[in-house]
């Protein structure tokens, strides 16, 4: 029997979704007709979504995670428990550890793991997770390879969300709740060119190192819609690696 691939009608939330792989899923989900609560940080973006699909964002406000406040008075806007919850929020600082402020460090440490895993607690504690729900981590290949000097904390931080899925997956297990991880290898998004501290040149260089070139934002929307749908209802405590071959080669 043919499992059930359809997102249709399903309640997701996307947090970090002014993020440039954020923004594709939840425009992706909006696409298949499910119901979207979206947040982050840029409001222009948030606004832009709303607009493309008005009927299918439910909720769509700015929300610092980082903020106690913030997580609890969005978490308490949602008005359907949901039946999938996608974590894209996190930062990166490009900088050899000795360069690194403690600041700097406690804020990507933060950012990328403290304020989300916060989030889940506070989404399971005011009830907004609903039975059989899947909710997705964003890890990256640089947990297992490391991938470049000056990632150190960073890696770090997606080493830690792959190590909380694998313990977090038992302890919702008894309401059959799925939690996972996908670790990205490089995706070619604004925000990713925008952000990188390499050269054009370097950015084309480092594409030879990836068997099947670089990524594309709707390489990870797809594997996400597989692991919100009823298809993947086996799959938890898992981190899947989404690289076109890079940790192979």
């Amino acid at each position: 029997m043919l499992s059930d691939f359809s997102i249709s009608g399903k309640q997701i939330l996307v947090v970090g979704a002014t993020s440039g792989l954020g923004r594709a899923f939840a425009l992706h989900a909006a696409g298949h007709e499910s119901t979207i609560y979206i947040t982050g940080r840029n409001r222009e973006v948030l606004d832009d979504l709303r607009r493309e699909f008005p009927r299918q964002v439910c909720l769509n406000d700015r929300c610092d995670i980082r903020s106690k406040d913030e997580r609890s008075s969005y978490i308490s806007a949602i008005e359907k428990p949901l039946n999938g919850i996608v974590f894209f929020s996190g930062i990166t600082e490009y900088a050899p550890l000795k360069f690194q402020s403690e600041e700097s460090i406690t804020d990507v440490i933060d950012t990328n793991f403290t304020s989300n895993i916060l989030f889940l607690k506070e989404l399971s504690k005011q009830k907004k997770i609903a039975p059989s729900a899947s909710v997705v981590f964003l890890s990256s290949v640089s947990a297992q390879r490391g991938g470049s000097p000056g990632i150190s904390i960073y890696a770090a931080t997606k080493g830690a969300i792959e190590s909380v899925v694998k313990v977090l997956s038992l302890e919702f297990a008894k309401s059959r709740v799925r939690i996972n991880a996908i670790a990205p290898g490089l995706v070619m998004t604004p925000m990713m060119t925008q952000q990188t501290t390499l050269s054009p040149e370097q950015i084309k260089e480092q594409e030879k190192k990836y068997p099947l070139g670089y990524g594309k934002t709707d390489d990870i929307s797809n594997l996400i819609h597989f692991l919100i749908s009823d298809a993947s209802g086996w799959i938890t405590g898992t981190t899947i690696t989404i690289d076109g071959g890079y940790s192979n080669s």
